[in-house]
Parts: structure tokens; sequence; C-alpha cells
């Protein structure tokens, strides 16, 4: 690549950075990145009152700040006096504030409701008003932030090696096109400008290391340190780093030093001079970083007694209880997932994802071990320089989530310029002669940055389809009742009626208001037991509608939602049976269902919309001591393998081992008799398989269940032997199904199982 390509491509990384982080901030939903709800309250506050906010817990509830409260203040003075410039309103940004119940908002493994917000399309889409608008706007202050990081990486990248124009658009790119800073720059949130202050100090740095240190770099360098500090802690780190800068600096600038050198090289007289001139150096790096940072660590200490306001911000978020090292350094790789992505409330792109980040960021470590012996002292310098930095900065986020768990990877973006030059300089030594490898990076990189917002990001948030009227969906199964005086369930879409264990069923509810609701209802979307009377929930799940993304409170009257879910049935399912689809609505903070009405008449307080059939995860078993040689078949279709006869207190108790051979077309009822030896009946257990728990018309070939029956004994029962006799009927015309056991015909279609006599 030539000069003139870098140039070209460096301002191509830009403009493209520049559109991708404005699409970010258009679709990430607000007060959903990040912290988000903190920062913006905080510089809420600055604007609002026109002072700092007060690091107290009560008060950080009432205004709304959290823990941000107690952060440095530079970035949200800026952003508090964008606010007053341009006179946005925000009194009305409580409201949007309301939490969503359900919210799987921090557990990465369960899908769905990852809102963790109430959300209203019709008020948070362009063209913006009040808050969303002040929200926007700060995202762009966040985002011109970003802009001048990636500006610093590719500078910094050019520096230090001049000679391979094809370093710094690779390291820009690493930055850029990292859908994490992304997403965080298209955020309101304070690590953006510690992050591009710390880019820049780091340029100084190396800057002063190339060409020699003078008073001016020196000066920008402790006001860069200062500005960092005053933005977020971890400027602290740059102070140690910007002394050893200087040290650096001036050992390089020394021409008579012997080769490999330290000061000192030539004597008692320059070991002085270069002693000297580090000292005036770090003087005015320090003065100045204290000038500019030091009276907020002043002022704390004098307010509240502690200079940093860790103690504060501890006293908000709660300290971290004592954590075994083992499980600390557990969390480690969790960083560097989420330095490449993860998204709101720890929304995961998936494996792939991570593994193609870990082959760019072991390549382009590889790239660095192959390359150091052919670089120049300055390039080995400056990659050992942005090197510390990177463990400085992990270092104090290590230390910091000792204290207060924090497994956040933009807390390693100060960093960001060592991972981006370093990878990026050690990916360029691969492309020497395969310029197609940075056609394949620059084409996935593309492509992952505009899948996360379109593929990943848009679609957790999206609210559901919507039509005006109930005439525009085309609704397979209607059910016309009404929850409490305005929920309409008007029908639903179930696929597939035959799920196995593990396996995924598709419902789509039909839902619409009849009048205003200014309540929030939660649903519930459960799968229960088709046993009568059995309302416990064996799958499913609780959710605002729309899956956390369309609370009850915006629905327009006679719009229709196409509320869709995919419910995983379990991986163990002890037996083949049916569960029924139920639908309820009820408050979340009373508890309270709403009644369902179809017809004029009160039906109860949930919708049993149809029953699917599970299979189960395992084939039913027949213990061999209770195996029936041959099996009894019962029209073809069903076969009773084996019977088990046990008394208990309640009567007799009889277990069938059922298989189905072939489908059958309607519910039939099992009957288990007990005869006496004149073949008089004495005793019933007649009912449907399980209770009622799998109607046969849902049976399938090579379902197999144990099924239970009690044969209630009458009081005055003889003492003679009596027979168990199991068979099958029609329940509406009482005809039974014809029965066969080793291809013969059966009397009066009935298997005889056992026997039984009264003790």
């Amino acid at each position: 690549m030539t000069k003139q390509g870098e140039t070209w491509s460096g301002r191509a990384i830009l403009a493209l950075y520049l559109v991708l982080a404005v699409a970010y901030g258009f679709i990430a939903p607000a007060f959903e990145s990040p912290d988000e709800v903190g920062h913006f309250f905080t510089v809420k506050y600055v604007a609002d009152h026109g002072r700092l906010p007060v690091p107290d817990r009560e008060l950080s509830k009432e205004y709304l700040y959290g823990q941000e409260g107690t952060q440095p203040p530079l970035y949200y003075l800026g952003g508090a006096f964008l606010l007053r410039l341009t006179g946005v309103d925000t009194e009305d940004a409580w409201t949007y504030l309301r939490v969503n119940p359900h919210t799987t908002c921090g557990s990465p493994q369960l899908a769905g409701n990852k809102a963790f917000l109430a959300h209203d399309p019709a008020r948070e889409t362009f063209p913006w008003r009040g808050s969303i608008l002040a929200l926007h706007l700060l995202r762009l202050y966040s985002t011109a932030l970003g802009l001048i990081t990636v500006v610093g990486v590719y500078v910094t990248a050019r520096l230090c090696f001049p000679g391979r124009p094809v370093v710094a658009p690779l390291a820009a790119a690493l930055t850029a096109l990292n859908p994490q800073f992304l997403f965080v720059s298209a955020g309101v949130n304070n690590d953006n400008l510690v992050v591009c202050l710390s880019v820049w100090s780091l340029y100084l740095m190396l800057h002063a290391i190339r060409h020699g240190p003078t008073p001016m770099t020196s000066a920008f360098i402790g006001l860069l340190i200062g500005l960092a500090t005053l933005t977020k802690m971890a400027g602290l780190l740059l102070l140690p780093l910007g002394c050893l800068a200087v040290l650096l600096a001036i050992w390089l600038a020394r021409g008579d030093r012997p080769k490999g050198a330290f000061p000192g090289w030539a004597g008692t007289t320059h070991l002085l001079r270069g002693w000297s001139s580090a000292i005036g150096h770090w003087m005015l790096i320090i003065l100045l970083a204290l000038a500019v940072a030091g009276w907020w660590y002043i002022r704390n200490a004098l307010l509240y007694g502690d200079p940093t306001l860790i103690d504060h911000h501890l006293a908000i978020v709660s300290r971290r209880d004592p954590t075994p090292l083992p499980l600390i350094l557990h969390e480690v790789p969790s960083i560097f997932y989420s330095y490449w992505g993860r998204f709101s409330c720890d929304l995961s792109p998936g494996g792939w994802y991570y593994a193609f980040w870990g082959v760019v960021t072991l390549a382009g470590l590889a790239g660095v071990v192959a390359e150091w012996r052919r670089w120049v002292d300055f390039q080995r310098i400056a990659v050992a320089l942005l090197g510390l930095w990177f463990v400085l900065v992990f270092i104090g986020w290590f230390r910091w989530n000792l204290i207060a768990s924090g497994v956040q990877g933009r807390l390693l973006f100060p960093a960001t310029v060592s991972v981006s030059v370093l990878i990026g300089a050690g990916l360029a030594t691969w492309m020497k002669d395969r310029v197609w490898i940075g056609g394949v990076l620059a084409l996935a990189l593309i492509a992952l940055v505009v899948w996360v917002p379109l593929g990943l990001i848009h679609p957790a948030y999206r609210p559901p389809r919507r039509y005006p009227s109930a005439s525009g969906p085309e609704i397979a199964h209607r059910f016309d009742g009404v929850f409490g005086d305005c929920i309409r369930l008007l029908g639903y879409d179930l696929q597939p009626v035959d799920v196995e264990a593990g396996q995924t069923l598709e419902v789509t509810l039909y839902l619409s208001a009849a009048c205003p609701l200014t309540d929030t209802y939660s649903m519930g979307l459960w799968l229960v037991s088709a046993i009568p009377g059995d309302t416990t929930r064996l799958a499913g799940l609780d959710t605002w509608p729309g899956d956390g993304n369309y609370p009850t409170t915006v629905w327009q009257p006679g719009e229709v939602v196409a509320d869709t879910y995919r419910l995983t049935i379990p991986d163990e399912v002890p037996r083949a049976q049916a569960w029924a689809v139920n639908v309820n609505f009820y408050r979340m903070g009373d508890g309270t269902w709403l009644p369902l009405v179809q017809n004029g008449h009160e039906v109860g307080d949930r919708a049993i919309l149809d029953w699917v059939r599970v299979g189960a995860s395992a084939p039913s078993a027949v213990p061999p001591e209770h195996q029936l040689e041959p099996a009894a078949v019962y029209a073809g279709a069903v076969a009773l393998r084996g019977a088990q006869i046990t008394p208990a207190e309640d009567g007799l108790r009889v277990a069938l081992w059922w298989e189905a051979l072939s489908p059958l077309d309607r519910d039939y009822t099992v009957f288990v008799h007990l005869v006496d030896s004149e073949g008089q009946l004495v005793g019933t257990g007649d009912g449907p398989p399980l209770g009622g728990g799998f109607p046969t018309r849902l049976w399938r070939s090579g379902d197999s269940l144990t099924d239970e029956h009690v044969v209630d004994l009458p009081v005055d029962l003889s003492s003679d032997i009596h027979t168990v006799q199991v068979g099958w009927y029609d329940p509406d015309s009482g005809v039974r199904l014809p029965a066969t056991q080793g291809d013969v015909r059966l009397p009066h279609d009935v298997v005889s199982i056992g026997t039984w006599s009264q003790p």
C-alpha cells in the first residue's frame, strides 16, 4: 500500500465509523446502552442544578444518577453544556424508566425479554422530542469523541510504523469496526472521553520518544492526563506511564550514549543532566495534571472525607463479597468476549463470533513475535510501551473487579490503542505478499459491524407486528375472548402440534385493545398438563407483550398485535403426554388475574388455546417381570406391553404399559374391571390415559407410556379370587376396541392381566 492509499484508507475508515456509530445510536433502544440511565441523569442533574451531584445513596436514587454521581465530572460537564446550549427540555425523562419486571438482562443464556425498560415506539422514533432528543444529542457527543479516538489510533500507528502504510488503516479499523466500541461510542457513557484522552496521551508520549522531549510536549501530556483523570480514575494510570515515556525519550535523545546504555552512559555529568532534564519534565507533567484534576479530589476530601469517592460509589452499588482468586480468574475470559461484543444486557452473538476475534487477536500477536527482531529500536520501545499500558489498564480493571464486579470489556477501552496497534502491526506481517488477506479481513469486519445492529440488537428489541384493524392478519384459529374489560384475544397460530423433548413450539397470539389501557399487564403463556384441574406450569414464560418490547400501556385501541413466542420443551420429559397451551393476563404488583369472558359469560381466568403432543425423552421400558407375552393389541393401533397389580389403601392400583402402533382418530377411554369368579363386575377404574393427560387422538406411532388406574374396592368384597381385565372403548358410543392376543380375537375384547384376592 502506498502513502496515498494509506491516507484514503484512513479517511474511508473514519467515514465508515461515523456512519455506523450514528446508525448504532439510532438502533439501540433508549437508555439500554451500558449504564446509560445513570450517565444521562448525571448530565441532567448538572444541567438542571448547575452543580455536581451529591454522592449520597438516597439522593442518587431520588435523582436517578446512581453510582455515576460519584465519577469525576468532565464528561458530564461537557454533556450539561451541550444540553444547556441546545435548550432541550428533559423534564419527561423519568417517564422512560419503567422497569420490565420480566427482563432477562444480565442472563445471556436466556432468550427474549432483553429490554430492561418499557419502550413506546411512538415516543422513541424519529423525529425525537424532549428527553429522547437530549439522549440522542448526548449519544452524538459520545460518537464525536469516538471519532477523535479512531483518529488518535490511526496517527499513533502511523507514528510507530511510518514505513508500513498498511498498519495505520488496520489499527484504525480494529477500533472503528469493533462492534463493541461502536456500541459504546453510540451511548451516553464517560468511557468515551477517557478513552479518547488516553489514546492521545499515548500518542504524545510516543511522539516524545521518537522526536525527543520538549516542554510543550510534556505540558500537553500533563494536560491530557489531568483531563483523563478528571473524567475517570483510570486516567491516573497514565501518570506513571508518562513519566516513564519522558525518561525513555531523554535516553533515546542522547546521541553520545553507548549503544544500549541508560542515563549515566558517559559519566557523572551526563547522568546529572539526564536526571535533571527528566525531573523537570516530570514536574511539568505532574503539576499540570494536578492543576487540571487536583481540585476535584481535594474537594471530595474536604466535603466527604473521601478523595476518590470510591467508598461512596461502593455504598451505592454494594461492595463485592470476598471472592476466591480462582473464581476471579475464571471471569478473565469474559472480559475478552465483552471487549469485542456483549451488548446491552449481555446480548451475546455466539461462539463463532468470539472465535473470529480470537483468531484475529492470536494472528496479530503471533505477527508481533515474528516481526520483533526486524523492527528498529524505537518500534520495539513503542510496542513495549503500548503493551505496558495494556497491562496497567488490565491490572486496574482486575483490582476494581475484586471489590465491585465489573466484567465489561469497555473498561479495557482506554488501552484500545495498544490492542489495535499491536494486532494491526502483527497482521501486517502476514499481509506483505498476501493482499487477499486484507480484503477478506475488511469484508469480514464490515459484515460483522452491519450484522450486529441489524441481526442481533434490533431483533432483540423490535416490537411485534401490528395491524391497524382485525381485518389485517390471517388468523388460523379464532378464539374471541376478552380479559378484563379491554384485552381481546382474537385467535392464535400454533406450530407444530407435535413436539419432542428439547424442540421448540412457536405460538402467535393475536391481541387487541378494545379501549385505552392505563395499566401495564403481564402475560403468562404456559404449557400445563392436560389433566383436568392440574395447572402446574411445565414450560412457558411470563412476559410483557411483544417479548417485553410492547407493554400494554402503549397499545393503540383497535390495532391488532401479532405476538410470537418460541417455547422450548425441556430436555427431559418423563413420558409422552399432552400439554395444554394456556394464556392469562395479570397485574404484576398484586398478582390479580384478569377474568376471561367469552360470549358474554365469564369462563375462568385463563384461555386454553389447544393441546400439543409432547414426546418422551426416553421410551417407557416395561420391567421384565411385568411383561405380557404376547402383547395384547387393540384395533391394531395400541399394544399393551405390560401390567402390574398392586394393592393400596385407596384401592387396587393397576399400572399399564402402552405403546402406540398407529394413529387413532378420536379419544378413547381405558376400562379396568375387577370381576369375581362368576364373571360379575365388582370394581372399576375406568378413565382416559394418564387421567386425561394424553388423549389418544394425539398419540403417534412409537409413543410409549406408563398409565396408572385405581380400582375402587367395595367394602363387602369377598375373599374369592378376582380377575383384572383391561380394554378400550369409545366414551360416546360405548363400543369397545377389538382386542387380540397372538392373532386371536379375545372374548368381549378384554385382556386378563392377572388375579387378586382379598387378604
